[in-house]
């Protein structure tokens, strides 16, 4: 074996079939305190040849491999060389599947979930076999002469017990006491290597790995001192028969010091110790395998560096132990807002990084950074002080702002300046297209804010009509608003009002005015007609839901009966049980329900029959072509004769055409919608439109 030590070059033999899986161990090898020669075959064929070689200080494979096993690479390393240790890598495997390997030879098994530690390991895995190595040349000599045997008994630097089968200790060395907490001089009577362990499962994989291969190595478990301390140790033991009686002789070292070092090492490398999140060296790794995975699927990824506003000040008033706890709030935050797969950093002392994955549009991102800008729109509450903090963002893209994790973090970082040079609570784009789309969905939100509060919204009514009768049946609230003398499209706000959760609000205030005006017509004396309204899915999920429209129609004099709240497939489909119960209450108090859009999610036949519906609409996807295409009439004859036989409405929207109508006529549709009769009405002319029906 060449020589090795922890302060000269380790060569490495890696066994990976996989390019990126390869790459990663190396990138991570050689990103560890250690010097490392890697050496990486990915078969067979040149597994052997590398073998043949040259002799490696330590073997790392890959579990699953085309055309060889790891128990061969296994077999082939322990016949061949001595001391040179194993250690499989894996995805997920077993207890069972551990056991095999730890029985075949094996050192270590890392998961690849851990491969952080794998230096770690390596370099565990050296020590451990050098001090193997030692034991064995050691118990050679023990055959020597009883002198010899005892003094090195007493002075190898390692714990050494001897035991029967059934783990009664016959021999210990005064390193195994020490280390066991026990008096040095004394060997204690009645002594059983079997209650050293704190893990019952543990004890009971050791003793089976070890009756089934008759070796064990480099196994570490957590054992009890006297004093009841416990201490993590590192065990080799061999099954050894002599004049018929099996012995176990064990070689134990104590790693509680060299792991907890390991681990804290660890940690301070990749990770912040005031919030526990990733460092910025950590972070740039995730970026880099991030976009790894953005290539090959062809999607966006986005950066963004995030900066406290005036942070020196909070920290100079208020001192640094309020200033850790606002970073600490801060980050909790960040976390909660992000989805599984991303990633946040603190990257500086007031500054944190955030990574975004699977992005399939720029625009995208959008809708994140408003959740993010939220988590500072209400005081920080510290101790005894309440405070407004704000912060400012520089968000850069993959793959127009860069191809690396240095270059997107430098790109954000140059956002984030001119971020801050435009104020406090301000966010750049390092791409200028993208600026203006956030600018204006910021100066969107704000004027919506104000468009609630000043009550600048109004309703339009869309009237759809008997189809036999060509009657006015009843009609659709639809949200409309005039911004400065400006009428904003639905298409433009309905969306920002959604991702901005400003929506609850105006749902609430669309059901207040329906229920306003029906109750207004009632006492006028006019033919009422029923009137139907969208319910958001943001609103409908809201646990108050029903609560708050019963509150609503309560205040008013009027039949229930006339309001139908529309929901499209996906709502209901995102929890039956809870649509279910939503329903039943608020159709137990008269109102009636709708599935808009139907045909564009991915509803059931079993959901409509669970749910029961009053209406469905039909959407004009479908009733576009119904005079021309006959997939689409033998479609829209289907849905109804479904509706119908279920004892559901249904209503056509979108018809423009004579020609429409009159197959609509046809195939069975109940009502109609659409610009052939009416668009949306202002409230003057629904009254007109009214007096005349």
């Amino acid at each position: 074996m060449a020589h090795t030590s922890l302060n000269n070059t380790i060569n490495v033999l890696l066994i990976e079939d996989l390019n990126y899986d390869a790459q990663l161990e190396q990138t991570i090898l050689e990103k560890s305190n250690s010097k490392y020669s890697i050496q990486w075959v990915s078969n067979k064929e040149e597994f052997y040849k590398a073998c043949e070689q040259c002799i490696p200080d330590v073997v790392v494979s890959d579990y699953h491999l085309p055309d060889i096993t790891a128990e061969e690479i296994i077999e082939y390393i322990n016949a061949n060389f001595k001391y040179v240790p194993v250690i499989i890598i894996s995805g997920a495997i077993g207890e069972e599947t551990t056991v095999e390997i730890i029985k075949n030879g094996a050192v270590d098994v890392l998961l690849k979930q851990h491969l952080f530690k794998l230096p770690q390991a390596i370099e565990r895995a050296i020590v451990e076999t050098s001090k193997r190595k030692e034991l064995q040349e050691a118990l050679e000599k023990l055959k020597k002469t009883k002198e010899l045997q005892e003094l090195i008994l007493q002075n190898v630097p390692v714990g050494i017990i001897v035991a029967t089968k059934d783990g009664t200790v016959i021999e210990i060395n005064r390193h195994a006491l020490g280390m066991l907490g026990y008096d040095t001089g004394n060997t204690p009577q009645h002594f059983s290597a079997e209650g050293f362990f704190v893990d019952g499962s543990q004890r009971t994989h050791f003793f089976k790995v070890l009756n089934a291969k008759k070796i064990i190595q480099n196994y570490e478990a957590r054992v009890y001192r006297k004093d009841g301390q416990i201490r993590i140790c590192s065990f080799y033991a061999v099954m050894h028969k002599i004049g018929g009686q099996q012995y176990i002789f064990t070689a134990i070292i104590d790693v509680t010091e060299q792991k907890a070092l390991e681990d804290r090492v660890l940690f301070l490398s990749f990770f912040d110790p005031l919030t526990q999140l990733p460092n910025r060296a950590l972070l740039k790794d995730r970026i880099d395998l991030a976009l790894m995975r953005a290539r090959h699927n062809k999607r966006y990824v986005a950066v963004i560096t995030l900066d406290v506003d005036r942070f020196k000040y909070v920290n100079d008033s208020l001192g640094h132990k309020v200033g850790d706890d606002i970073l600490l709030e801060i980050s909790q935050k960040l976390s909660k807002s992000l989805r599984d797969g991303d990633v946040v950093a603190r990257i500086g002392n007031d500054e944190f990084g955030i990574m975004l994955i699977d992005i399939a549009r720029n625009e995208d991102i959008i809708s994140v950074i408003n959740k993010i800008r939220n988590i500072f729109t209400l005081p920080f509450h510290v101790d005894t002080n309440e405070l407004l903090i704000t912060a400012s963002m520089g968000i850069s893209m993959f793959p127009t702002d860069g191809n690396t994790a240095e270059e997107l973090l430098q790109n954000a970082d140059i956002a984030l300046a001119k971020a801050r040079e435009q104020g406090r609570f301000t966010c750049e784009f390092y791409t200028k297209d993208l600026n203006k789309k956030v600018s204006d969905y910021i100066s969107l939100e704000a004027k919506l804010k104000r468009a609630i509060a000043q009550n600048e919204f109004e309703l339009y009514y869309q009237p759809y009509f008997n189809i036999k009768t060509r009657k006015v049946a009843g009609m659709e609230a639809l949200l409309r608003w005039n911004s400065e003398g400006n009428v904003i499209s639905p298409a433009t706000f309905i969306p920002v009002l959604e991702d901005s959760g400003l929506i609850i609000d105006a749902g609430k205030w669309v059901i207040e005015e329906v229920c306003k005006q029906l109750s207004m017509w009632k006492k006028a004396g006019l033919p009422v007609k029923p009137v139907s309204l969208n319910v958001s899915p943001i609103q409908f999920q809201q646990t108050d839901f029903k609560d708050m429209v019963l509150d609503i129609i309560s205040s008013y004099t009027m039949d229930t009966g006339l309001i139908v709240l529309e929901i499209t497939e996906s709502t209901y489909m995102r929890n039956i049980d809870y649509t279910k119960k939503v329903m039943q209450v608020l159709k137990d108090a008269g109102l009636h329900f709708a599935i808009d859009d139907f045909g564009t999610g991915y509803s059931s036949l079993s959901s409509l029959l669970a749910l029961s519906f009053d209406y469905l609409k039909v959407d004009r996807s479908f009733v576009m072509n119904v005079d021309v295409d006959p997939h689409s009439s033998i479609l829209i004859r289907a849905i109804n004769t479904m509706a119908h036989t279920i004892g559901i409405r249904t209503i056509a929207e979108g018809v423009e055409k004579e020609s429409q109508l009159q197959s609509l006529t046809g195939l069975r549709c109940d009502y109609a919608q659409g610009y052939y009769f009416s668009r949306p009405l202002q409230i003057d002319a629904i009254h007109t439109l009214l007096l005349q029906s």
